[in-house]
């Protein structure tokens, strides 16, 4: 009896542990109540899970913790920061780093917080203003709703992720409806920075559902890459980018060296990455305004990257690629994207190194530029079948798109240009044209995906002669009320 009474005591220490939880009371920083005692609580207990919580009841709802130096940096293996109800904001008044993740953080989770104007000027993991961390191998972040605003790195040494930083090589991150908005990464020499909103050095890298807004890299005389996204790994093997959307982000425009990605950099030796059902509009750079992707590593393979059901409006380049720059050494699979406006030297809609594959490009619609050629670049087709049913509006002026025009639909009647921009939470944003040449433009369904880029199904009748094919592009027109009215038929006896 005395033996399982002491290992009942034991178990129940032990649960215990696992569900301590360290309460956030008050929105002062310090002192009982406190998120910094919170941390430091929780950095104190023994090493198993643990939850800092934000009290609905008592924290004023809303409001901002402003900080009087960074935080004590987490050292706790695994801890989840929950802000919940009380939505609450760690501000660090462009003045301190928030928070850093030493190298015993094995997982961190933040849900329903706000990190904003954190400030950084380089070193202790090299960048990560509102949310750094110590490199290493194993350990895994996960964002939930978390919004990173204003953040700022400013060195002359390397720079990567004003917002956030997070390079662990076996790791994963994981973002799920969360914003960055107004991060900005600077290098003031000739050194190298990246990640204006977020860099990851991780074996896994997913972002679904999340917002990126007027995030900037800029480097006067050295290197910058990825406006809001640098993924830079030679153990990066999948990176899953989906219904996200990117305005306003920058890499160097104008400036003399790199400036690429825009929006979004990856460099990685052997890797998937698969972007879906995503909105670009107005990210500029040097070269890839939307999306660069290079192979940056040795390895057996060639990285892939496949771009479905997306959206690429209005980016501007000084040099190629002004949606996208498909690098050297990489594979491109392209269904069911919609171009349109895309301004650059060469290439505005996409650009390919000598060395890129093409595996695939079907469905989709190059709708006029506004300057420069629609494609650039000569790579190789691996599979030519699967290169068709795409039309290029410029093909009259333009045959720098030649090499992808198997099987090519004429764009002549476009017809009318529409677009609807949406905010973050809504529906993703969406252009198209409600023309006759894009309306049921492909009846081989099988050249189409099945669904477009809100999740309508594929075909839909959207002309209404009763037989329902696909539209070119990310978008399949649908109607509820009835067919357009250019599809009635009136049959009143005097038709002849």
């Amino acid at each position: 009896m005395k033996t399982f009474a002491a290992f009942s005591v034991l178990a129940l220490a032990s649960m215990t542990a696992r569900a301590d939880n360290f309460l956030v009371t008050t929105n002062v920083d310090g002192g009982p109540g406190s998120l910094r005692q919170a941390i430091i609580d929780a950095n104190a207990a023994t090493d198993v899970p643990h939850t800092i919580s934000f009290s609905g009841g008592l924290y004023p709802t809303g409001s901002s913790i402003t900080l009087v130096s960074s935080l004590p940096h987490i050292t706790a293996t695994d801890l989840t920061i929950v802000g919940g109800a009380a939505e609450p904001i760690i501000d660090g008044g462009d003045v301190f780093q928030l928070m850093y993740a030493t190298v015993d953080v094995q997982s961190l989770h933040l849900k329903d917080i706000e990190l904003r104007n954190g400030d950084s000027t380089g070193a202790l993991g090299q960048g990560g203003s509102c949310l750094g961390a110590a490199g290493g191998s194993g350990g895994n972040l996960t964002l939930e709703r978390v919004t990173v605003r204003g953040c700022t790195l400013s060195t002359t040494g390397l720079a990567w992720g004003a917002g956030v930083r997070w390079s662990r090589s076996s790791g994963t991150v994981d973002i799920t409806d969360s914003q960055f908005i107004d991060n900005f990464t600077e290098v003031t020499t000739t050194s190298q920075g990246g990640g204006g909103a977020l860099s990851v050095g991780a074996a896994h890298l997913s972002i679904t559902g999340s917002w990126f807004e007027n995030n900037d890299t800029i480097s006067e005389n050295g290197s910058a890459y990825g406006g809001a996204i640098y993924v830079s790994s030679s153990d990066l093997q999948t990176f899953w980018l989906s219904d996200s959307s990117f305005i306003g982000n920058a890499a160097s425009p104008g400036r003399p060296n790199a400036g690429m990605g825009g929006a979004v950099y990856i460099s990685c030796g052997d890797c998937f990455v698969q972007t879906e059902r995503n909105w670009f509009r107005g990210n500029t750079g040097n070269s890839g305004g939307a999306i660069y992707m290079r192979r940056g590593f040795s390895s057996a393979n060639k990285p892939r990257l496949l771009v479905h059901n997306s959206f690429f409006y209005s980016h501007i380049v000084t040099g190629s690629g002004a949606a996208l720059y498909v690098g050297s050494n990489s594979e491109f699979d392209a269904v069911n994207n919609s171009f349109y406006n895309n301004n650059a030297n060469d290439g505005a809609n996409v650009a390919f190194s000598g060395t890129a594959d093409v595996l695939g490009f079907r469905a989709n619609l190059m709708a006029p530029v506004s300057d420069g050629s629609a494609c650039s670049g000569l790579p190789t087709l691996l599979t030519p079948a699967a290169v068709r049913l795409n039309a290029f509006a410029d093909a009259g002026t333009d045959s720098s798109c030649d090499f992808l025009n198997n099987q090519a639909l004429p764009a002549g009647n476009r017809g009318t240009f529409f677009l609807e921009e949406r905010a973050f939470g809504e529906d993703l944003s969406i252009f198209w044209f409600d023309g006759a040449a894009i309306i049921d433009a492909i009846d081989d369904i099988s050249a189409c995906l099945s669904e477009d880029a809100l999740g309508n199904p594929r075909p839909f009748d959207g002309d209404g002669d009763m037989t329902a094919e696909c539209d070119l592009g990310a978008y399949e027109y649908t109607w509820v009320l009835g067919p357009p009215i250019s599809a009635w038929i009136f049959t009143d006896g005097f038709e002849d």
